[in-house]
């Protein structure tokens, strides 16, 4: 299943929220933190 990137709104995660993924767009890790 593929995620939206909470940054830059295209679809690039291949992990579930929280899984450390960098989207390949805009170069954002997914972690807690930055949310």
């Amino acid at each position: 299943m593929i995620y939206t990137c909470p940054c830059c709104g295209y679809r690039t995660l291949d992990d579930p929220p929280g899984s450390y993924d960098i989207c390949g767009i805009c170069f954002w890790e997914d972690d807690t933190v930055q949310l």
